[in-house]
């Protein structure tokens, strides 16, 4: 099982929850937002002094909450003043009203940044909000790995959830469906091309100020039971990230103690 920690980069108390976890051997994948102005080189590098023990990866962000790397203010993906927030951006997709070129181009400027900031390639690649695994968006992500030399290409990160894992959600159904199902169909899309994916998925629910993720947790934990299987975390100083912080820092692995993803390269 992969426990991975999404967000690094997008702030300072983020970056020094996740160090100090990974530090502790909480976790085994990281995902940086290297086109966030608060993701820096030095940052990274000290992330990258665990690398021995942990994938790191690229945390495609093609929402709001950064600048695009790429310089188009008129562009399918931008409003103007730059990427659309998460709605419209989910409804564009679903539409099929962005440009698949467009987005590639988008995805090669922040795979490059990563390559900058980190001196390597990323291990893995998936999407702030998810986003990735949206109609268009997605098919963009499979071109661009594809063209990623075989032997040098990510894993790319699939939310695929079995029926029972959403089903026991509870208040969380509409997220779970929401983020789940698109899942499925990235997944089946990218194991079509021949691309390493993980197998299961957990870590999705509301955030909700009354949510007690240290319950969730081990509900999450319980559905994952193979290697790469992926558990997601946002850990931080916001209330929800603290409770998944503290949740994941009490934490007594055992003999489900994470590993990193598990390659067989043909």
């Amino acid at each position: 099982m992969i426990v991975c920690a999404d967000d690094f980069g997008m702030a300072e108390s983020i970056d020094q929850a996740v160090l100090e976890l990974v530090a502790r051997g909480k976790l085994t994948a990281v995902s940086c937002a290297v086109s966030h102005p608060a993701c820096r080189a030095d940052s990274i590098k000290t992330l990258l002094a665990h690398a021995a023990k942990m994938d790191v990866g690229l945390h495609l962000v093609l929402t709001d909450e950064a600048r695009p790397l790429v310089d188009s203010p008129t562009g399918s993906l931008c409003n103007g003043d730059g990427f659309y927030k998460f709605g419209p951006l989910l409804c564009r997709s679903w539409f099929r009203h962005l440009n698949r070129e467009e987005i590639k181009i988008e995805i090669a400027a922040q795979y490059d940044r990563f390559n900058t900031l980190a001196g390597r390639r990323p291990d893995f690649i998936d999407g702030h909000l998810h986003v990735h695994q949206f109609p268009v968006i997605r098919e963009a992500v499979l071109d661009f790995i594809c063209e990623v030399p075989r032997t040098e290409r990510p894993y790319v990160r699939n939310t695929r959830m079995s029926p029972a894992q959403i089903i026991r959600t509870g208040p969380s159904l509409p997220k779970n469906i929401l983020i789940g199902r698109p899942g499925s169909v990235f997944r089946r899309k990218a194991l079509r091309r021949g691309l390493a994916t993980n197998t299961g998925f957990a870590g999705i629910y509301n955030y909700a100020p009354g949510s007690e993720f240290s319950t969730l947790f081990g509900t999450f934990l319980a559905s994952l039971r193979l290697p790469n299987d992926i558990l997601v975390v946002h850990p931080g100083a916001e209330p929800w990230r603290k409770r998944e912080y503290d949740a994941l820092l009490n934490w007594n692995p055992g003999p489900l103690m994470p590993n990193r993803f598990v390659w067989n390269r043909k």
